[in-house]
C-alpha cells in the first residue's frame, strides 16, 4: 500500500473516530466514579497525590486531567470528557501502526484492525467516560508497539522508549501491569535460548521496577488497606470461568449492551451460545493462522527475527485475562461494568479478529461474513450507547439545578462522599461557585461516622447560611440520618425533596421564629390552631421565611398519606412559589395530640415587587385532593391564609441562573436590553386539552438602564405555520417593562385558552416582545412544541330516564336536556344530559344541591364536569355535542319524599352562577 493511501486512510479513520466519540458528549449524567475523577483532578496536585494513594488507581490520569482543566479554564462535563476523547482518538492511528509493524505485508489487516477499534462500542464508551481507561489503553497500545520494535532490535534507545511508555501506563492504571506481564511472558519464551537477550529483558524489567518503586513504597500500605476494605464492604462474589468469559466477550464485541441483572435462564443460554461462537471464532483464527502460513514477501524480513504475531497477540490477550481471573478469585471485586479494567487488552482481541478476517477474506464469504457479523454487533452496541440513558437514578443534574436556583451566598453544600463534590464542580462553574455560592464542604475522607468534627462543620455552615444536604441513602450508612437529625434540631427545613428512591435533598437554615397567632382552620383529620410567619417582608432573592405550624390531631395519630403544601399567591390568585412536604407532622414532635412544625420557605428570584399572601393547604397523597378548611368558602381555593408578605427588589442584581427556568434558550433573545432567557411549563411532555388553559412562565433579565415599553405576543402554530391561537397583552400591569431596574430578573406569567376546535397534534409555541407604539418589535422566538389533545365529542342523542321538555338553557352555552337518578346505600348517583350550544369560558363547574321543601340543603356536590370518558371541562364543549356528566352525592340520611335537586353552572372564580331559562340560576329536579 502506498504511503499516501495509508496516510489518507488513517486521517479519515481518525476524523471519523473523533466524530463518533464527540456524539452526545454531554447527554449522559456523571456517575460515582466520574465524580471521583473530577474531585481528584480539581484538588491541588500535592493533595491529589495524597488522595490517589488511598484510591484504587494511580495518579497520572488525575494529574494530566488537572493540567488539562487548568489550561482550558473550565470543568464542565464536555471539557472533562473531551480529555478521554483525545486519548481514545489517539489510539486509532496507533492501532494501525502496530498492525503494520506486526503484519507488514497485509495492508487489509491494518485497515480492518483500525476500523474495528474505531467502531468498537466498548472503546467508544470509555472514550467518553471521565476515567483513566481510554488513556491506559492508548498507553499500553503504545507500549506494545515499542516492545515489538524492541524485540525486533533490542537497542537501549528502543528499550528506554518502551520503559517510558510502560511506566506511564503503570502510573495510569494498575491493571496495565497485566499487559506488561503478557509482554514479558511472550518475550521470555521467544528468547528462551538467547542468554544475552534474556539478560537485556531482565534489565528492562528491572528498569520498570525501579521506575515504579517510589510510587509503590508511598502508596502500597494505603492501597492494601483500601483494597481489603473495598472487598469486604462491597462483598462481591467471584465470577466463575464461564460467566467471566461471557461478560468480557460480550463487552469486547458489543460494549455494555445492558447492566448485569438477576439470573435469567434465557440470558444464560444465549450467553453460552455467544461464548461458544466467540471461542469458535478464535479457534478459527488460530487454525487458519497455523495451517495456511501464507506469508507475503515482506514478511520474510520479519521471520528473520523469528517472531510470529498471532502467538504473540494470543499471549498478550490470554495472560492478562488469566491473571485478572485469578485476582477475581482471590480478591472478588467485580461491579457492574467491571470489564473496563481489561480495556487495555481490547486491541489484541480486535487484531486477532482482523487477522482471521484477512486470512479468510478470499475464502468464499467467510471473512466477509465474519466482518458483517462483527459490524452488526458493533452497530447494536453503538445504538445502545447513544440512545439508552444511563445512571438515571444517579443523575444529580436536577438536584444541583435546584440548589443553584434556590441557593444564596454563604450557603454550603454538605457532602458525605467525594463524588458529590465532583458533581458540584463539574455542573457548576468555578466563577459562579466563588461569586454566588454555595461552596461544597466534604465531611471527611474514607469511612465516616458521626462525631465532633462533623458536628462542628455543620455548626459553622449554619452560621453562614443554609446547609444543602444531598442525602445518599443507598449505602446502608446511618450517617445521613444522623446528620439530618442534627440539622433538624438546629434549623428550619427549607427543602425536603426526593429525587429518586435513594437520593433526597434537604436544606436547613437557622431562622428566628415569629410569634404564633390563632388560626383555627379545621382540615378534618387535623386542625391548624396557630401559625407564625417571619419576616413579613422579603426580597425576591431566595430570602427565607420562618414558618411555624401548630396542628391539633383529631385522632391519636395522623395517617402518613397526608401532606402539607405552602403557596405564595398574589391578589389575582396566581401561584408564584410553592413547597410541599410529607408527611404532615414529619417535621415535628408530638405532644398531647399537638404537633409543632418548624419549617421555612424561600421567595424565589424574579417575583415582581408587591403584596402577596402565604397560604397553607393539606392534601391526601393517594388522591392528590386538597382538603378544604372550614374557614375557606367554596368559591375560594382550598388554602388557609397565613400571612401577608411584601416582596421587594433584591439589593443587588442576581445572576440569571437563580431563575427557576425549566427550558433555557440556547441563544437568549434580546430586545433593547430586555433578554428572554427561557420558559417553564407548556412544552413539557404532558398534553393540554383543547378548550383548557395553556399556562407558562417567561423569564427575563433587564440589561438596560432605560428599558423600553413592551407587551407580549404569544401564538400557537400548526405545521403550516398558521396561528391557531394568538394572545397579546401584558399580564403584570403594576410592573411594566419600563420600570424594571437594571439587572432585574423577572418572571412573567402568561395564560390563554386553546379553542376546543383545535385538533389533536403537536403545535409550535412562539413568542416575541411587541412595541405598543408600533414598529421595532423583538425577535420571534420558538419556545418548543405543545402537545394538544382534542376531546372526542358525541353527536348522537343519548337515551335518558327523565327528559326535560323544554330543555333548560344555561346562558347561551348549554341545554340541560335530561337526567337519571339512582339511589345507592352510600348516596345518590346522578347523570346529567347536556347538549352544548357553544364552549363556555372561563371553565364553569356544575353544582347539585339536595334540599328539602323549605330550601334547606341536605347534601351537595360540585366540581368540574366529568363523563365516563374522563374530564370534560366546559371550555372543551363543541357546538351540538351531547355530554353525560356523572355525579355522586353522599347522603347522611335517607332522602325525604319532598327532596328536590337544584342543578346549575357557576364560575368557581368568584362563585358567579350562570342564568338558567326561563328564570333563576338553577333548575329543580325531582327524584
Amino acid at each position: 500500500m502506498k504511503r499516501t493511501t495509508l496516510a489518507w486512510f488513517v486521517t479519515l479513520l481518525t476524523l471519523g473516530g473523533l466524530a463518533l466519540r464527540l456524539l452526545r458528549l454531554a447527554w449522559q449524567p456523571l456517575w460515582w466514579d466520574e465524580g471521583y475523577s473530577v474531585y481528584f483532578a480539581t484538588e491541588p496536585l500535592a493533595r491529589m497525590t495524597q488522595l490517589t494513594a488511598q484510591d484504587i488507581h494511580p495518579p497520572l490520569y488525575y494529574g494530566l486531567l488537572h493540567t488539562w482543566l487548568a489550561a482550558l479554564g473550565r470543568t464542565d462535563p464536555v471539557t472533562l470528557r473531551a480529555f478521554s476523547v483525545a486519548w481514545g482518538v489517539l489510539a486509532l492511528p496507533l492501532m494501525v501502526w502496530l498492525a503494520r509493524d506486526m503484519f507488514p505485508a497485509r495492508p487489509r489487516l491494518w485497515l480492518t484492525a483500525g476500523l474495528l477499534l474505531a467502531v468498537s462500542p466498548m472503546h467508544l464508551f470509555y472514550s467518553q467516560e471521565i476515567r483513566m481507561y481510554a488513556m491506559a489503553m492508548t498507553l499500553t497500545l503504545g507500549a506494545t508497539l515499542c516492545f515489538w520494535r524492541f524485540m525486533q532490535r533490542p537497542t537501549w534507545e528502543r528499550g528506554a522508549l518502551y520503559a517510558v511508555t510502560a511506566l506511564l501506563a503503570l502510573y495510569t492504571l494498575y491493571y496495565s501491569a497485566l499487559v506488561l506481564a503478557g509482554h514479558f511472558v511472550w518475550a521470555a519464551w521467544q528468547w528462551r535460548r538467547m542468554r544475552i537477550r534474556l539478560a537485556a529483558l531482565l534489565g528492562l524489567g528491572a528498569a520498570l521496577i525501579v521506575g515504579y518503586l517510589p510510587w509503590l513504597l508511598y502508596a502500597l500500605p494505603k492501597l492494601t488497606a483500601y483494597v481489603g476494605n473495598k472487598v469486604a464492604t462491597d462483598a462481591d462474589r467471584a465470577l466463575p470461568p464461564l460467566a467471566y468469559l461471557r461478560r468480557h466477550g460480550q463487552t469486547f464485541f458489543a460494549g455494555h449492551i445492558a447492566p448485569a441483572t438477576a439470573y435469567n435462564p434465557l440470558d444464560a443460554a444465549l450467553g453460552i451460545l455467544m461464548l461458544a461462537g466467540w471461542i469458535g471464532l478464535l479457534l478459527l483464527v488460530l487454525i487458519i493462522a497455523t495451517r495456511k502460513q501464507r506469508l507475503k514477501e515482506n514478511e520474510s524480513a520479519r521471520n528473520a527475527y523469528g517472531m510470529q504475531p498471532i502467538p504473540a497477540l494470543t499471549i498478550f490477550l490470554l495472560v492478562p485475562l488469566l491473571i485478572a481471573f485469578l485476582l477475581n478469585l482471590r480478591l472478588p471485586f467485580f461491579p457492574e461494568g467491571g470489564e473496563r479494567l481489561l480495556l487495555p487488552v481490547l486491541p489484541f482481541w480486535l487484531m486477532l479478529l482482523a487477522a482471521g478476517i484477512d486470512h479468510t477474506w478470499e475464502n468464499g464469504y467467510v471473512g466477509k461474513s465474519a466482518l458483517g457479523a462483527i459490524g452488526i454487533a458493533a452497530l447494536a452496541g453503538i445504538t445502545v450507547l447513544f440512545t439508552t440513558p444511563r445512571y438515571a437514578e444517579r443523575d444529580y443534574r436536577p438536584l444541583i439545578g435546584q440548589i443553584v436556583q434556590q441557593g444564596a451566598p454563604g450557603d454550603t453544600l454538605f457532602a458525605v462522599f467525594p463524588w458529590q463534590v465532583g458533581y458540584w464542580r463539574a455542573y457548576v462553574t468555578e466563577e459562579f461557585r466563588t461569586a454566588y455560592g454555595p461552596e461544597a464542604h466534604l465531611a471527611g475522607e474514607g469511612i465516616l461516622t458521626w462525631g465532633e468534627e462533623i458536628q462542628a462543620a455543620l455548626d459553622e455552615a449554619l452560621t453562614q447560611g443554609a446547609v444543602w444536604f444531598p442525602e445518599p441513602l443507598a449505602f446502608g450508612s446511618t450517617l445521613p440520618g444522623e446528620i439530618e437529625a442534627y440539622l433538624a434540631s438546629r434549623g428550619a427545613n427549607l427543602v425536603n425533596r426526593w429525587y429518586n428512591p435513594t437520593t433526597r435533598l434537604t436544606a436547613w437554615r437557622v431562622l428566628p421564629p415569629g410569634e404564633t397567632k390563632p388560626v383555627d382552620a379545621d382540615f378534618g383529620p387535623v386542625t391548624l390552631t396557630k401559625a407564625a410567619v417571619a419576616p413579613s417582608q422579603a426580597a425576591a432573592a431566595n430570602d427565607a421565611m420562618a414558618i411555624t405550624l401548630v396542628w391539633q390531631m383529631q385522632e391519636n395519630s395522623i395517617p402518613d398519606d397526608y401532606y402539607v403544601t405552602l403557596r405564595l399567591m398574589d391578589a389575582e390568585g396566581r401561584q408564584w412559589a410553592a413547597r410541599d412536604y410529607a408527611p404532615l407532622g414529619g417535621l415535628a414532635q408530638s405532644v398531647d395530640g399537638q404537633l409543632t412544625e418548624q419549617t421555612g420557605m424561600t421567595v424565589p428570584a424574579g417575583l415582581p415587587p408587591g403584596a402577596y399572601t402565604l397560604t397553607v393547604g393539606v392534601g391526601e397523597a393517594a388522591t392528590e385532593a386538597l382538603l378544604r378548611p372550614e374557614t375557606v368558602g367554596a368559591e375560594a381555593p382550598p388554602f388557609q391564609p397565613l400571612a401577608d408578605i411584601t416582596v421587594t427588589q433584591p439589593l443587588t442584581p442576581l445572576p440569571a441562573a437563580r431563575l427557576p427556568v425549566q427550558f433555557r434558550l440556547a441563544h437568549p433573545a434580546v430586545d433593547n436590553g430586555l433578554v428572554l432567557l427561557g420558559h417553564a411549563g407548556a412544552t413539557d411532555a404532558s398534553p393540554t386539552m383543547a378548550g383548557t388553559e395553556l399556562a407558562m412562565r417567561l423569564f427575563f433579565q433587564n440589561q438596560s438602564d432605560m428599558p423600553p415599553v413592551r407587551r407580549l405576543y404569544v401564538s400557537l402554530r400548526n405545521a403550516r405555520n398558521q396561528a391557531v391561537v394568538e394572545w397579546e397583552g401584558w399580564p403584570l400591569p403594576a410592573y411594566p417593562t419600563e420600570t424594571w431596574p437594571e439587572g432585574a430578573l423577572v418572571q412573567v406569567p402568561v395564560a390563554f385558552y386553546i379553542p376546543p376546535t383545535v385538533t389533536t397534534g403537536d403545535y409550535t409555541l412562539m413568542t416575541r416582545l411587541v412595541n405598543p407604539a408600533g414598529g421595532g418589535d423583538g425577535p420571534v422566538v420558538e419556545l418548543g412544541k405543545v402537545a394538544v389533545r382534542q376531546r372526542v365529542g358525541v353527536f348522537d342523542a343519548p337515551v335518558m330516564e327523565h327528559v326535560l321538555e323544554p330543555p333548560v338553557r344555561f346562558g347561551a352555552h348549554a341545554d340541560l336536556i335530561g337526567y337519571d337518578l339512582s339511589i345507592q346505600d352510600n348516596g345518590l348517583d346522578v347523570r346529567l344530559y347536556w347538549q352544548a350550544v357553544q364552549p363556555l369560558l372561563p371553565p364553569h363547574h356544575i353544582f347539585i344541591h339536595v334540599t328539602d321543601a323549605a330550601g334547606n340543603i341536605l347534601a351537595q356536590t360540585d366540581g368540574a364536569p366529568v363523563t365516563a370518558a374522563g374530564p370534560a371541562p366546559t371550555g372543551s364543549w363543541l357546538p351540538g355535542e351531547y355530554l353525560t356528566t356523572e355525579h355522586h352525592i353522599e347522603l347522611a340520611a335517607p332522602l325525604p319524599d319532598d327532596a328536590i335537586l337544584r342543578v346549575g353552572l357557576y364560575n368557581p372564580d368568584g362563585n358567579v352562577r350562570l342564568p338558567a331559562s326561563p328564570g333563576g340560576d338553577a333548575v329543580e329536579l325531582t327524584p
